[in-house]
């Protein structure tokens, strides 16, 4: 290698330079590299043009498996089908709300926030009441729909139909609930009774769904349009609303009379429709939901007196029902994944996946 000398001309450093670059290879113009699984080596010597390393827009975490990392990105895809267990929803109190107006469902909810956190995949004709409780060994849930007056038992994990039976009613059918008695899940049944109808309170036979005793309540009350209630630790306790007076009862579970009674104060004078709730492990907790307002209040079981309302008004939609029981163990569900996406087995009849 050639010294430069401090004092040097010009035209030597030319010369030098080009000596210099004499020895090294025409290597042509630069081009484009397109990186594949091999290395690629640029050997030594003159380029004429930009040399373009490709890139891709495909290069992104989403497309490369989890656990791989390929020229610095780290893949998130689960890569094929697999399926596991995932938690649902812990033991305790769960709750049910149906929907009545564009898009008829039933939808599970937060029982703190009263948010929804599932729904069904499927809508009825006019929603109503929804209820239910545990039976001795799991939470079972049950759906009345308002024109047709049939009643439905809904898996509580799916929302799917598991079995139906025609309307027990004479009238339009409103509101069902009921919950444990100690020994067994008793199950309730009414009518409106709006207007010149009389009402109807019917127990229902969890298992068959027929009618198994019909009593007309209390002459006071005129319009039941929400039925249920739950276990307190000790015994069943029911409560029913009046849609035209907005009071709630606490009736006698066997002889249907009234133990206590209160008018809402919530700015309406009329609208009550749902009542129901459930044992949380601890004590009962008893929702209402109002028809006028759109709105879910807790109640407390004993003075009735409000203890919190949410303030979702489910736009587009008006609550008609709500509902539940206590679960006994926590719940799971059996879950697909594919493509970064989560399916729920027990929803699926036909598996759709985003191929």
């Amino acid at each position: 290698m050639k010294i430069i000398d401090e004092n040097i001309s010009l035209e030597e450093i030319i010369d030098i330079l080009k000596e210099i670059d004499c020895k090294l290879i025409d290597r042509g113009f630069g081009g484009t590299i397109i990186p594949n699984k091999e290395d690629k080596v640029l050997e030594r010597g003159n380029y004429k043009g930009d040399i373009v390393i490709k890139g891709d827009c495909n290069l992104v975490p989403e497309n490369i498996v989890e656990g791989k990392i390929i020229f610095g990105v780290e893949g998130t895809f689960e890569g094929g089908i697999k399926t596991s267990r995932e938690l649902h929803s812990k033991k305790g109190l769960r709750l049910f709300a149906s929907m009545d107006g564009k898009i008829n469902k039933i939808y599970e909810l937060d029982k703190e926030n009263l948010q929804a956190i599932n729904e069904s995949a499927w809508s009825s004709i006019s929603n109503s009441g929804i209820g239910g409780g545990f039976d001795g060994k799991k939470l079972r849930i049950f759906f009345a729909e308002n024109v047709t007056g049939k009643i439905y038992e809904l898996d509580s994990n799916s929302l799917g139909i598991v079995k139906k039976a025609d309307s027990p009613v004479r009238y339009y059918g409103r509101g069902i609930g009921g919950g444990f008695d100690g020994k067994k899940l008793r199950l309730f049944y009414c009518n409106d009774g709006y207007g010149s109808q009389q009402a109807y309170i019917y127990e229902i036979n969890p298992e068959t769904l027929q009618v198994i005793n019909t009593v007309s309540p209390n002459s006071k009350i005129n319009s039941i349009y929400g039925i249920g209630g739950g276990f307190d630790g000790k015994k069943l306790r029911l409560f029913c609303t009046d849609y035209g007076s907005n009071v709630i009862y606490e009736l006698n579970p066997d002889t249907f009379d009234i133990i206590n009674e209160k008018r809402v104060s919530i700015g309406e004078y009329m609208g009550s429709t749902g009542i129901g709730g459930g044992f949380d492990g601890t004590k009962l907790r008893l929702f209402y939901n109002n028809y006028k307002t759109n709105r879910i209040y807790e109640v407390d079981p004993d003075t009735l007196e409000i203890i919190k309302c949410e303030n979702n008004r489910y736009g587009g939609q008006s609550l008609s029902g709500i509902g539940g029981g206590h679960q006994t163990q926590d719940l799971y569900i059996d879950v697909l994944h594919y493509k970064n996406k989560k399916y729920d087995l027990s929803k699926l009849s036909t598996i759709e996946l985003d191929i």
